[in-house]
């Protein structure tokens, strides 16, 4: 009843998030033209499908931190410099003092900034949520309780290859350039800024007592390309 009788945005925000995703390493990456989606314009694409994942369920917001954050790794010479780095870390530490005075601030009863819009979702009265880590075991949960589940160490067993080839191997950091070619390393990174921010929020920001794994559906591009590995 639950699943027949009900709209769920999120999987529509999944499609719209795959969509941004594809973009990104396609045609920004690989500067290879999809459809009438050329290079010069990409990053307008990621941001127009990453907006509409977001306007399609609120909580696809998460997608946001680790795509720009990945953005400016790969373009850190160009946005770091003495002119540019001072401005940069302002506008960071500016942020992170926001997030810790934002339930202080007096905002209106209604709007995006409000407690029935994004504030809905941080909760700093709240235990931090540090079971919700448990979401990869649920995910590939046996469903023969006898048999033990093989994408769950699968996943544990990619997660151990990439955060090696990616801090403890030197020659993948080198790889990890914007004129480089070689995309492995490139999507390892971003897989482990995906499930590190993704996992931050629930566990700082929203601390939900109980989770539903529909929640987490944007980590699943993230979680799947581990395990594959």
């Amino acid at each position: 009843m639950f699943y027949s009788n009900r709209f769920h945005t999120e999987n529509f925000a999944l499609i719209f998030q795959a969509l941004a995703f594809l973009i990104l390493f396609k045609v920004y990456l690989k500067k290879e033209k999809l459809s009438f989606i050329t290079p010069k314009f990409s990053l307008l694409w990621i941001l127009f499908f990453t907006f509409l994942s977001f306007f399609f369920r609120q909580g696809n917001l998460m997608i946001i931190p680790p795509l720009f954050l990945f953005i400016i790794i790969l373009n850190k010479s160009k946005i770091f410099n003495k002119k540019t780095t001072p401005f940069v870390l302002g506008i960071f530490a500016i942020l992170v003092i926001s997030l810790f005075f934002l339930p202080y601030i007096k905002l209106p009863e209604s709007g995006i900034l409000s407690k029935k819009g994004l504030l809905s979702y941080y909760h700093p009265e709240s235990n931090l949520a540090w079971k919700t880590i448990s979401v990869f075991y649920g995910f590939y949960e046996s469903a023969i309780t006898s048999i033990p589940s093989i994408f769950y160490y699968a996943f544990l067993l990619g997660l151990l290859i990439v955060l090696f080839e990616l801090f403890v191997y030197t020659e993948g950091i080198k790889k990890i350039l914007p004129n480089n070619e070689d995309l492995k390393y490139k999507s390892n990174l971003f897989s482990i800024i995906t499930i590190t921010l993704i996992l931050f929020y629930f566990i700082f920001i929203q601390r939900p007592a109980n989770y539903e794994y529909r929640w987490f559906f944007p980590i699943l591009f993230a979680m799947l390309p581990i395990t594959a590995i």
